[in-house]
């Protein structure tokens, strides 16, 4: 007979004092005291801030706001255009084609080669590019001023030393010869707005020619050109160190479509293609644009419909005292209405109220007094000029 174990051995008393407790309660964790955001980012970008889109913010909010205020084409693209983005709209799973259509398109509009074209997604892409590819941190950037305010951002923004050369009214003749001065052994790139944003008047070809005898990329800016139809693309050929900046958004009437592109020297074409995007222009947007091209007929009537529009606003607003006018070659108009008694906020937000939105210039290095207007359809520049009387009647 098997002895049973002792009742002890089985039951016998634990010391439970004796036994290690465990903390299960959650811990907090530890986060690193060393990491500092602003010491890892760039000085350059600390120092800078972001393009001002709060107006197109305000205008798209608002979509029966009447948009005077950002130098768009008042006309919506034709169903050619419309039809054409559409029929590429079922292969955008795929990587688009290099735009060498475009290029062969825009070289033949500006009597160049195809191989002096390069595309981007705008022509604040084509500032940017350049800028990356001619500039290091410390190096200098020259612009007059008041004029296109990329410039100056993207020169901050990749750490350029900006140097800002000062246009005076009312003439707001372009200093050239304080430009000039102004180019040191650093100096990369001198910036050149013709037409000028905003003030409306244009230079000749002598001009930067004299600016092109210096060791820098003289870059003009041709936003407007198509209004004057000036093309001095040929100089490239005698100075390889001028490029030109064009863009569809004014004239052509794309400005959704963001293209813009650079006309330059074959060599120039080269390094700046090393630096800007591949794959950005979509193939909708490059059938989009090859049709715009085929409709011959667009681009002349536009650009009469707003010689008509600069003559006509200006005209009926030197009918309004203290308002002042300056002449435009552009699709838009520069007024001062300092000696009105009211200043640009002031005017702007009663256009506000009315339902027209017009663009304040203060931040444009020219005071309180200015503010621009974007030529628009007949209808509506008359409905801005009886809005700007009510506004400043006596």
């Amino acid at each position: 007979m098997l002895k049973q174990p002792s009742k002890h051995y089985y039951f016998q008393k634990i010391d439970q004092t004796q036994i290690p407790k465990r903390d299960y309660t959650l811990k907090k964790m530890q986060v690193p005291t060393v990491f500092d955001l602003k010491s890892i980012v760039r000085e350059s970008v600390r120092n800078s801030s972001g393009y001002n889109v709060s107006h197109f913010i305000r205008a798209w909010s608002n979509r029966d706001l009447l948009r005077m205020m950002s130098n768009e084409n008042p006309l919506p693209p034709s169903k050619a255009v419309i039809d054409a983005m559409a029929s590429e709209i079922d292969v955008t799973n795929l990587y688009p084609a290099p735009p060498s259509g475009l290029c062969e398109r825009f070289a033949k509009h500006v009597k160049m080669k195809p191989e002096n074209i390069a595309v981007c997604a705008g022509s604040m892409e084509v500032i940017d590019v350049l800028i990356r590819t001619f500039t290091e941190p410390g190096q200098e950037v020259i612009i007059h001023s008041p004029t296109f305010s990329a410039y100056e951002k993207f020169a901050n923004l990749h750490g350029a030393k900006l140097t800002s050369v000062k246009m005076s009214p009312p003439e707001f003749e372009y200093p050239f010869e304080a430009m000039e001065k102004r180019i040191t052994d650093k100096t990369k790139i001198v910036f050149v707005c013709t037409p000028n944003n905003p003030t409306g008047n244009y230079c000749e070809r002598e001009d930067i020619e004299r600016l092109a005898r210096n060791n820098v990329i003289v870059a003009v800016d041709e936003a407007y050109a198509e209004y004057i139809d000036q093309n001095m693309t040929g100089l490239i050929s005698s100075y390889p160190n001028i490029v030109f900046i064009r863009t569809l958004s004014k004239a052509w009437g794309l400005a959704g479509l963001r293209i813009g592109y650079l006309i330059a020297d074959e060599q120039v074409i080269d390094y700046f293609s090393r630096v800007a995007q591949p794959f950005h222009i979509t193939m909708p947007i490059q059938r989009a644009v090859e049709a715009a091209f085929d409709d011959v007929q667009y681009l002349p009537k536009r650009v009469e419909a707003n010689r008509a529009g600069v003559d006509y606003i200006r005209k009926e607003l030197a009918t309004i005292p203290g308002v002042e006018t300056f002449p435009s070659s552009g699709n838009f108009v520069l007024i001062n209405a300092g000696d009105t008694g009211h200043d640009t906020q002031d005017i702007i937000e009663k256009l506000l109220d009315l339902g027209i939105f017009a663009r304040d210039m203060s931040s444009h290095r020219l005071g309180g007094a200015y503010f621009r207007i974007t030529v628009s359809s007949p209808d509506n520049n008359q409905r801005f000029i009886e809005a700007m009387k009510h506004i400043l009647k006596p």
